[in-house]
């Protein structure tokens, strides 16, 4: 009786580690597609809560003449806040897992050394924003507003927070108090690349703020 050798039964040793391998790479290349997949996602999502966030203002603060109103802890009280962003009864956390703040631009220090009259402008600030994302955001920028009532963005590194970049529209009240900058200026509705590179100066912890009229 003739015996069949080992190589003529499944695989060899080699064989097995070899699909292994392989099956190995696929993992890791399926994983980090779908982390990508992941955070972009999360990153549109953080373009609509701006959106979502900013009706949630509009209609909150419509019985005033002004926006001296707004308060992050009583929008939480109404349920005034948009429910994916509601992290505690006092704070509010974007798709991308940062703390958010909000409130009557005259909270801002740049705002109101350079603009008294600014209790007709709110702002937004959404915090520890990755480099990538951070680009991806300012230069998406037509997902979160038409410009039309958008007046200018800042942007700082947090531990940074003291040195910001300001960005303005030509109708901004910045544009004509803050900044001449003709660099700093957004002529379209979102920021270049180049500007978005120079405004996320951060690897992990920048803060993106947007000043609405």
């Amino acid at each position: 009786m003739k015996q069949k050798h080992g190589n003529q039964h499944g695989y060899t040793m080699i064989e097995v580690i070899l699909y292994i391998s392989i099956l190995g790479v696929l993992g890791v290349v399926l994983t980090n597609y779908a982390y990508r997949g992941f955070t972009r996602y999360r990153i549109g999502r953080v373009a609509q809560q701006v959106i979502d966030l900013k009706r949630a203002i509009l209609q909150y603060s419509a019985v005033h003449d002004d926006y001296l109103s707004i308060r992050l802890n009583d929008m939480h009280n109404k349920r005034s806040i948009p429910l994916d962003m509601r992290n505690s009864t006092t704070e509010a956390r974007h798709a991308l897992g940062g703390a958010v703040t909000l409130g009557p631009s005259t909270e801002l220090p740049y705002a109101t050394e350079n603009y008294t009259d600014n209790k007709y402008m709110f702002y937004m600030t959404f915090s520890t924003v990755s480099h990538s994302s951070c680009i991806e955001i300012l230069t998406q920028g037509h997902f979160y507003s038409d410009g039309g009532d958008l007046d200018a963005i800042v942007t700082f590194d947090e531990d940074s927070p003291g040195s910001y970049k300001l960005f303005y529209y030509e109708h901004s009240f910045f544009g004509s108090t803050l900044s001449k900058d003709a660099s700093r200026k957004i002529t379209m509705n979102r920021l270049t690349m180049e500007q978005a590179r120079d405004a996320c100066s951060s690897n992990m912890r920048n803060s993106i703020t947007w000043i609405f009229s």
